[in-house]
């Protein structure tokens, strides 16, 4: 069904290999007298929101027999897979949408953009002196993942989204994906503060990631780079959409594209917000929002948040009624908020969140600004 879907080929070997990969305890299936009509993949994960480690289901693989599609089959699917998120404690969602107008349907969002740069030879960053060196590293192995695990574990906690790795994703999924090598940057102290993982070829350096710790470590690698210059005739990379490399080049005129990537979605809003990473204030904040939520009907509530400099305390309440909430909004708005791809603010201009301004104002204070990125697909 997965070959048939997404139209993929493969060659004997590479079917054998792919046969020793699969987990069927990863795989739900919906059946119609025996006969499988529907599928996905529910990966276990983690990733990251305001430097806190959450579960995740990664949902991956959705796919149908054409003549068996919009009966039903993959609705009963997503429900009965996000019950089994629930279950497993996985607070969270994410996915690569094939249309973003069918998962939000079941209650995803989109939760994260990047910056997608093609940048010509002529226009890459000029060198500038560091103390620092550079050293490449050919052989993707165990010894590597040991030195750069940490380099982008720190990273990725600055982040909303993004991964939290385990050893096994390094080498089952990213670097069986990307081929390439990796150049890491150490200070002059022994150090290690950055790295790139890039592939070079016909002319062209594609960067899969660019992870870095400070400015020194930056600068490095885009030495690291421009050094390329005889071998390339531009450079392809992805970069968190507030990554200042525009500014900070005396030329931005640069193609830059701003790419939809993925959707996320609350699964288990009370143990979520009972988690969640809220900014605590000296000032006591107490407010109520009405979740809507039709495809995960344990969401459906009223949730009573107060913060003070002590702490957050969510209490749910299933028997009040919408109205009787300060403020209102669906699952999926609630994700873009919690994630921090949308503030409150924002949301309710569009009119996606519904409520008095006071409200809005409170849940503003108590939101950690973060910016979302994902690295990985999946």
């Amino acid at each position: 069904m997965s070959f048939y879907a997404f139209q993929i080929q493969l060659s004997e070997q590479e079917y054998e290999k792919a046969i020793a990969r699969f987990k069927p305890d990863r795989v739900i299936g919906a059946f119609d007298d025996g006969e499988l009509v529907a599928q996905l993949s529910l990966l276990p994960l983690a990733t990251y929101v305001g430097g806190k480690s959450f579960a995740m289901g990664g949902i991956a693989n959705v796919s149908s027999w054409p003549e068996r599609r919009r009966k039903g089959a993959v609705t009963q699917l997503f429900k009965h897979t996000l019950k089994r998120m629930k279950d497993n404690g996985q607070m969270l969602s994410f996915l690569a949408p094939f249309d973003f107008p069918f998962y939000r349907r079941y209650g995803w969002e989109l939760y994260v953009e990047y910056k997608a740069y093609t940048i010509e030879k002529a226009l890459l960053p000029q060198r500038q002196a560091v103390e620092g060196t550079v050293k490449r590293i050919s052989v993707l192995d165990e010894a590597l993942v040991q030195q750069i695990s940490p380099l982008y574990d720190a990273y990725a906690r600055r982040y909303s989204g993004t991964l939290s790795r385990s050893t096994d994703w390094w080498f089952d999924e990213l670097f069986r994906r990307r081929q390439g090598q990796v150049a890491i940057y150490t200070t002059v102290n022994g150090d290690m503060t950055g790295y790139l993982f890039y592939q070079v070829s016909q002319r062209e350096m594609t960067v899969h990631e660019f992870v870095y710790h400070d400015e020194e470590a930056r600068l490095g690698l885009w030495n690291y780079i421009s050094n390329h210059d005889s071998m390339i005739d531009r450079a392809h990379m992805k970069a968190p959409v507030d990554d200042a490399l525009a500014y900070m080049i005396p030329n931005p005129r640069f193609e830059q594209k701003i790419i939809p990537y993925f959707m996320g979605r609350i699964v288990d809003v009370e143990h979520f917000l009972a988690a969640y990473p809220f900014e605590t204030s000296t000032e006591q904040i107490a407010l109520t929002i009405a979740v809507n939520d039709e495809y995960a009907p344990w969401n459906e509530a009223i949730y009573e948040l107060k913060v003070n400099e002590k702490g957050v305390l969510v209490t749910k309440y299933k028997e009040l009624k919408t109205g009787q909430a300060a403020l209102a909004c669906s699952i999926q708005t609630l994700t873009a908020m919690l994630l921090g791809f949308k503030r409150p603010t924002a949301l309710w201009q569009l009119q996606q969140l519904q409520g008095d301004q006071a409200g809005v104002k409170q849940l503003e204070a108590c939101l950690p600004q973060q910016t979302t990125y994902l690295l990985d697909y999946f």
